[in-house]
């Protein structure tokens, strides 16, 4: 879904991938390069879990790891989570099986080249020893991996190979040094133990939240500077918009797309007028953006999600009881127990800790007045 719908006319700024200015997140870089060291010359692995809210800045921080990983000589390759049980698959990401042997008793009897074809046999390496093959150190990432864990995810009949590559992975057991990147929402933690991977170094897992209001500056003001050209003293541009951004990645984007491409209409001056355009266009996209992500839930669905968070106002958190209660006084039980889980798994609550709740405070105020 394009959340940027009402500025088609702007060059966009993506909020998904590698962010071009990178502030903050200094103790989890930290710990991710130490553990690269730790395994840099080694024959082991580790898995290392990072999870958090929908637009919490997950997928670019993926994408710096990579751009660390590789700066130190390892090999860094971008799966998707069939990749841990088809063969097939991991190999087009990692490509290290050898594609083809020919069957040369055929080749000499004079068959034809039809006849060849079918005799081509690939070999039949499990994934534990695809992910073996190699001598350089190997950074594999997953986004959005808290989808493994979820119904028919993997088919019941690949499970069993799914755990044992990820106990193979988590345990150190590839005969390499492996490490193996997560990224997901806030149950990827709950749908990983389902796998028997319950325990994380301590450096090894993060829970992602707020941006350091420094670093939301920093990235506020390399947008307006570098892309927007902005001329003069941008205190009051970036104190405007980190009122409104609340130091959450996505929201960040949602105003400096509008306010860079305006800055560059209007020659780099930061005007009050402009500015009053840029909060505009950035506050539509937030709506946009929340409404992306309940447009899978019907107005049902939505009120009774958003009524079970409406006394919710120590931002405690309910539990999972508390939130299945509400929703059984409009669905039956089963039905409320579903539409639980599809709110986890879509981002619209999020486990944090042990309790749950709407993720982006801004997101919840929004629900709120709109649901309730």
């Amino acid at each position: 879904m394009n959340h940027f719908k009402n500025l088609h006319s702007y060059d966009i700024v993506s909020d998904r991938g590698f962010a071009k200015y990178f502030h903050g997140r200094e103790e989890i870089i930290k710990d991710f390069n130490n553990v690269l060291g730790d395994f840099a010359t080694s024959n082991k692995g580790t898995t290392f879990l990072i999870q958090g809210a929908p637009g919490v800045g997950k997928t670019a921080l993926l994408f710096k790891f990579r751009e660390i990983a590789k700066k130190k000589g390892w090999k860094v390759v971008n799966i998707k989570a069939n990749a841990l049980w088809n063969r097939e698959s991991l190999n087009k990401y990692i490509g290290v099986e050898k594609p083809i042997q020919i069957d040369k008793t055929s080749a000499k009897a004079g068959m034809g080249s039809v006849a060849i074809a079918a005799n081509i046999k690939f070999s039949k390496k499990s994934i534990v020893e695809v992910l073996k093959t190699g001598k350089q150190p190997l950074l594999l990432t997953l986004d959005e991996a808290q989808t493994l864990g979820t119904e028919n995810y993997p088919p019941a009949t690949s499970r069993g190979e799914v755990i044992e590559v990820l106990d193979s992975i988590h345990n150190g057991e590839l005969e390499r040094a492996l490490v193996f990147v997560v990224s997901g929402l806030g149950i990827t933690r709950k749908n990983f133990k389902s796998f028997g991977i319950s325990r994380f170094n301590s450096r090894c897992f993060h829970s992602l939240s707020f941006l350091e209001k420094k670093a939301e500056r920093d990235i506020i003001n390399d947008w307006l500077k570098k892309e927007g050209d902005a001329k003069g003293d941008p205190t009051l541009w970036i104190d405007t918009i980190a009122n409104e951004t609340h130091q959450w990645a996505h929201h960040v984007v949602s105003y400096v797309n509008p306010a860079i491409n305006l800055l560059k209409k209007n020659d780099g001056h930061m005007t009050s007028k402009l500015l009053k355009k840029v909060l505009i266009a950035g506050r539509q996209d937030r709506y946009d953006y929340y409404e992306g992500r309940v447009a899978d839930f019907d107005r049902d669905e939505r009120q009774s999600i958003v009524k079970a968070f409406v006394d919710d106002t120590s931002s405690e958190g309910l539990t999972r009881r508390d939130i299945v209660f509400f929703l059984e006084k409009v669905f039956d039980k089963k039905e409320a127990v579903d539409l639980f889980d599809k709110a986890l798994l879509y981002g619209v609550i999020s486990l944090e800790g042990d309790a749950y709740k709407i993720p982006i405070p801004s997101m919840k105020r929004w629900l709120l007045s709109k649901y309730s």
